[in-house]
């Protein structure tokens, strides 16, 4: 299983039959899991962060501007691109900031290899395409460094069972940027939760509703993008993480809760046909063949403690962004997109309630503390919370909010979900990368600043 797949056989395998990876995956949970680690230690005291970065696209530029942001607290050593322009870029970006300029690592496909071998770094990120996050953190994991990495963590089982594998062996962590679980609203659901305001939760609805062919699926001169060629290929809830990593969070997944089994569903695809007509031509190649996503993709997911959660995948028909977080328990409830709650015995009748009077009580410390360092940084300060939160963990040498085991729970969805849309929507299993130790893990804690 350890074997790494190439882009051309990886971008195919997600039409192959599923079976077999279901029992891959089944076959290596019933297997002994690597001897543990020590635990990570502390970094010295007042010793900044020491990174590298892997991938200077859109979202690696965002990251820069974020970890620059926290000062003296990250050094950001080296930076790897398969574009030597953009590994420049990146070095002449970080002197403008008044940084130390990085070292660059542009020598093909797998540099990288060389940066996780040859830096003295803490942690590599990694903001590549998807098919580079295992290898990515695989590499940096094998090298004796943390590693972090964009969403989705992995898109096949074999892969997830690779991070966790290599997680356990090497003892570092494994951690996903899943900035959607540092959104305001999202922490102070968490709180609300661990406060007991909803009761026992029951249900959670989320959804990756984002219309975003744009220069994400095409780009303007009529080509199809690395994106795009997933959604050519693959069908089902393909960008899971977004939607359900504050979900976990708040029903304890791989802490005192594990996902069950999940059915999906897709409706027919158009959007990207109708886009491509309309921007291109009627006649051209991307508006006249066949793409395998479905516009809208709805998943079931059943945990193991009886709870439920529906997600939505919809980013090819035109729409308003919207990701919906929708938490409910045994007293009440939280809708995001209204941004109003319903509290039995506390709201007026069966009347929605602004937010605004539950703030001050159940506003995330986190947030209540650095608000104004996080507004102006990525995703309405989301990333600037994420990244804050990680730095100070691995200094502190503490486990951070979120681990392999989450990363690959939440990553795994979009693979399962596909095998269940090939097959009528029959149930899937999901593999339990834990190992059994998801009853004993303590849930997510509030912290303070």
């Amino acid at each position: 299983m350890k074997r790494q797949l190439d882009r051309r056989e990886f971008l195919t395998s997600g039409s192959r039959a599923g079976a077999g990876l279901v029992f891959a995956g089944a076959a290596l949970a019933q297997a002994d899991a690597p001897q543990p680690q020590p635990a990570p230690q502390p970094q010295p005291a007042g010793a900044p962060v020491r990174i590298g970065l892997v991938g200077y696209g859109k979202r690696g530029r965002s990251l820069i501007s974020t970890l620059n942001a926290l000062g003296p607290d990250v050094e950001i050593r080296a930076v790897c691109d398969v574009l030597p322009e953009r590994v420049t870029e990146a070095q002449t970006a970080l002197e403008g900031m008044g940084r130390p300029k990085p070292t660059g690592y542009a020598q093909g496909e797998e540099d990288f290899r060389r940066l996780c071998e040859q830096e003295d770094l803490d942690i590599v990120m990694n903001a590549a395409p998807w098919h580079w996050h295992v290898p990515i953190c695989v590499a940096a994991m094998e090298a004796g460094k943390h590693t972090a990495t964009e969403v989705p963590a992995a898109v096949t089982v074999e892969e997830c069972w690779q991070l966790v594998d290599t997680a356990e062996k090497t003892g570092k962590h494994c951690v996903l940027l899943e900035n959607c679980c540092y959104f305001r609203n999202a922490m102070m659901v968490l709180n609300m939760v661990r406060n007991g305001l909803l009761g026992e939760m029951l249900h959670a609805e989320a959804g990756y509703q984002h219309y975003r062919i744009a220069n994400n699926v095409f780009d303007a001169e009529g080509n199809l993008l690395w994106c795009g060629e997933h959604e050519a290929r693959r069908d089902g809830c393909l960008y899971p993480t977004h939607q359900v990593g504050p979900v976990g969070q708040w029903m304890n997944i791989t802490r005192g809760d594990q996902f069950a089994y999940l059915v999906s569903m897709s409706s027919k695809s158009r959007g990207l046909n109708l886009f491509a007509a309309k921007h291109f031509g009627p006649e051209h190649p991307l508006a006249t063949r066949q793409y395998a996503l479905g516009d809208i993709n709805t998943t079931l997911i059943r945990t193991e403690n009886g709870l439920t959660i529906t997600l939505y995948h919809d980013t090819q028909a035109p729409r308003p962004y919207d990701l919906i977080y929708r938490a409910q328990g045994t007293n009440g409830l939280y809708m995001g997109t209204l941004d109003k709650i319903f509290i039995e015995g506390r709201s007026q009748g069966d009347q929605w309630e602004d937010i605004a009077p539950y703030l001050e009580e159940y506003e995330h410390p986190l947030w209540k503390a650095l608000q104004q360092n996080a507004l102006g940084h990525g995703h309405g300060g989301g990333d600037y919370i994420m990244m804050y939160r990680l730095i100070k963990c691995l200094q502190a040498g503490i486990e951070p909010d979120s681990d392999v085991y989450d990363a690959v729970a939440w990553s795994v969805i979009a693979p399962l979900s596909e095998m269940s849309v090939a097959d009528k929507s029959r149930p899937v299993d999901f593999p339990d990368f834990t190992r059994g130790k998801w009853r004993e893990r303590q849930p997510l804690g509030i912290v303070e600043a």
